[in-house]
Formats: C-alpha cells, sequence, structure tokens
C-alpha cells in the first residue's frame, strides 16, 4: 500500500541514478529527512519495491503513469498531482526510493510516494496527526451527522510465511536469547503473547521506556531498561546473547550508543510494522514485517518449549553484582519513587514530566501492564505529565494517578 509507507506523513521520493547524483538533489532532501529513513537502492523498480517493502504492482505503475505523463507535459493530471519544479524522467538503473516529507516541493526529483495521515493515525505505527481547522469553519454553523468510528484493521499482509520459518529456525539455534521490547508491543496490545513467547523461548526481557509494561517488570525474566538510562544487566547480558529478538522496538542512539559494538555477539532478529525501522541505525540479519501481536502468534504456534536455565543463571548473576543503587543517606528521587510503589503495590497509574526524575520513575516502579507509565518520549514534551495524569484519572477512576514532576 503506497499510501501508507512511513511514520509522521514521511514517504519517499523514485528516482534514478542520474537524478540521485544531482547535487541539488541532495542538498534538497537531506537536511530534513536524512535521519527519517534509509535511502533504498535497486537495480528494477520491482527489486525496489522490495527493498522498501512496497507493494510491487503499484510502484510499477506509479513509475510508469509519471514516466508517460512527463513524456506527454501532463504531470499536473497525475493525481495527486506531482510537486516538483524540475521533474526528471527515471529510466537509469540503480533506483532509489529517497525519504521526502509529505507536503513539501522537491525541486528535482520523480514521483513523490507520500504517507496518508489519516490512515497513518489508526492503522500501522501510530503517529501525531494535526487536523488544521481554518477559522471561518469555527466560526459558522453546520449540521452535525454521527458517524461511528472504522474498526482499526491489524497489518498483516506483510507478514510472509518464509521470514515467519526464518525467525523460528533462528530462535531454535540460539542458546543465549534475549527479548528486547519497545513500546510497539504495547500500541499492538500484544502483552499476552510476549509474555507466553518469552516464557516459551526462555529468554531474559529488557525493554525500552516506551515499552514499560509491555512484560511485566515483577517476572523473574525481567531485567530492566536497555541502553544509556538501563541497567547493568540489560547492558551486560545483550552484550553476551547471541541472539537478540527486537519486538516493536526502534534502537534510538540512547539504546544502542557505539552502533559498531552494539549486541557484537548477536544476530538481530527484528519484528516491526514500520519498515522504514529496519536496517535503519541497526543492521539486522533477519525481519518480520507486520503488526507484532500477529506476528507473536504464529511464532508462539510454531515455536517448542525451551530451556535455557545456564543463561538465565548468568543474566540474573548481573543483576546480583551490579544492582541498581543510589545514595540512601539522604532523601531523593529514587527513595520518593520506590516508596511510591511500595505504598501503591505496583498498581498505580504513573505520569512524568521531562527530566531526570522521568528516568527515576522508569527506573524504580516496577509496571506490570501496558500504559501504566505515561511519559513522553523520543518528542521529550515538557508539561505532557499534568494533562497526561487528568486524562488518566478522568477514564480509570478506580486508580491511584501520580504525576511526577521536576529534579528537585
Amino acid at each position: 500500500d503506497t499510501a501508507a509507507l512511513t511514520r509522521d506523513n514521511w514517504g519517499y521520493m523514485i528516482v534514478d541514478e542520474d537524478t540521485h547524483n544531482l547535487p541539488m538533489l541532495k542538498n534538497d532532501w537531506f537536511s530534513y529527512s536524512s535521519h527519517k529513513a534509509p535511502v533504498y537502492k535497486a537495480d528494477t523498480i520491482e527489486g525496489l519495491a522490495k527493498e522498501a517493502g512496497l507493494n510491487p504492482v503499484e510502484l510499477k505503475k506509479v513509475v510508469d503513469e509519471y514516466n508517460a505523463a512527463l513524456k506527454a507535459g501532463k504531470l499536473g493530471e497525475l493525481t495527486p498531482p506531482n510537486t516538483h519544479k524540475n521533474p526528471r524522467p527515471i529510466l537509469k538503473a540503480p533506483f532509489y526510493a529517497v525519504p521526502f516529507q509529505g507536503g513539501m516541493t522537491a525541486t528535482f526529483g520523480g514521483p513523490l510516494i507520500n504517507t496518508n495521515g489519516q490512515v497513518l493515525d489508526t492503522e500501522g505505527r501510530p503517529g501525531p496527526v494535526l487536523i488544521d481547522i481554518t477559522k471561518d469553519v469555527t466560526a459558522n454553523k453546520a449540521e452535525y451527522e454521527r458517524k461511528e468510528p472504522e474498526q482499526v484493521k491489524r497489518i498483516t499482509d506483510r507478514i510472509k510465511a518464509e521470514d515467519i520459518e526464518t525467525a523460528v529456525k533462528m530462535i531454535e539455534a540460539s542458546k543465549k536469547p534475549y527479548v528486547f521490547v519497545g513500546g510497539g508491543a504495547i500500541a499492538s496490545g500484544a502483552d499476552a503473547q510476549l509474555n507466553e513467547f518469552a516464557h516459551k523461548i526462555d529468554s531474559p526481557v529488557a525493554d525500552t521506556l516506551m515499552g514499560k509494561g509491555a512484560f511485566n517488570g515483577t517476572d523473574p525474566l525481567y531485567t530492566g531498561m536497555l541502553g544509556m538510562h538501563g541497567t547493568k544487566a540489560s547492558n551486560y547480558g545483550v552484550s553476551q546473547c547471541d541472539l537478540l529478538v527486537v519486538v516493536g522496538a526502534r534502537f534510538s542512539d540512547r539504546v544502542y550508543g557505539n552502533a559498531k559494538k552494539f549486541a557484537a555477539n548477536a544476530k538481530i532478529l527484528q519484528f516491526d510494522v514500520d519498515p522504514a525501522e529496519i536496517n535503519k541505525n541497526i543492521k539486522t540479519d533477519a525481519s518480520v514485517i507486520g503488526d507484532v501481536k500477529v506476528i507473536l502468534e504464529k511464532l508462539n504456534e510454531k515455536l517448542p518449549q525451551m530451556n535455557h536455565n545456564e543463561w538465565i543463571t548468568e543474566v540474573k548473576s548481573y543483576e546480583e553484582a551490579h544492582p541498581m543503587t543510589y545514595h540512601k543517606g539522604v532523601l531523593t528521587g529514587p527513595y520518593i519513587i520506590e516508596k511510591i510503589y511500595e505504598a501503591t503495590h505496583g498498581d498505580a497509574i504513573i505520569s512524568t514530566e521531562v527530566g531526570q526524575h522521568q528516568m527515576w520513575a522508569a527506573q524504580y516502579y516496577k509496571y506490570k501492564a501496558p500504559r501504566q507509565l505515561l511519559t513522553s518520549g523520543g518528542l521529550g514534551t515538557m508539561g505532557y505529565g499534568l494533562g497526561a495524569a487528568i486524562g488518566a484519572k478522568m477514564a480509570r477512576k478506580d486508580k491511584l494517578v501520580f504525576n511526577i514532576a521536576g529534579d528537585g
């Protein structure tokens, strides 16, 4: 589906070898797109579609229609219309899919395969959508016609049987697996499937800030966050594992640090609904594209019960040797958060602002369920916590809600 390629209204501009080498093109897109999505390359349009995770028939159709319209001087008749000032044909291999932000005008290039914000908001990888209502609309009256929201469909058409089989073989061959889970598992509602998966392959589990609660933080297999703000147990464990299974996580720089040294002993198997995340920051050995809940369901059906007692014992020894600690001679943020955890028995909803207290809230409160921690991740929105806490209390009047704010 070329209408929903990447997140946050990002898509691709399709160009050939001659256009890709133009300095003007690189200047036009590099400054605002180079860190959002990878540039894909192939010797055929069909191969390019496969590399970028697109529908090859649809992409070939778009390119053929573009070339024909350009030759006939009828680009303006295309739907949606092409938005280049100096459009160029797509004829010479290799071909490229260049990351591009929807709504922008390119100076040079081929057709823009844009994302669709209305679809992106609810399907696939969720993302923010700006709905801009003009002043004349807000000042006028209109008849209201109630419509029921359409049911959100899970993206399963990209889950390939051969990719599932490859994943099964890699997991079965592993002696030291490690599961790394991110916010995608929460967005997918895959917590039950993830719990079954981790226990079936008998693997320790680390998470990201946005993945908190996807796997029960009180489970013996849980080792804490990974990366800069993570536990030594998780970081040492991932450095020693032979297979890192990544479930709905995006490999932010706060997680991997030095990309060349990250999980250096491991093969990497990544599950994600967004093909733009595969091989973006960390090179993977294999991947399965699609809704992670469905992916895990398929794997759980095929995998046998496994036993990695020696590996689990090794990881637990890291926990015992390097526990999370803080200065206990004075009143501190970690101490307060630990006391909130004890007083609420781990059943409260926690929201945070942005800062060191946000990391303490992630590290010293054990989250047992999805959406127990409401926090602004990559966006880093200061002031988020108060509104989130009010909304959480309105939605869950039966729950205690804490907004942890400030580093004082």
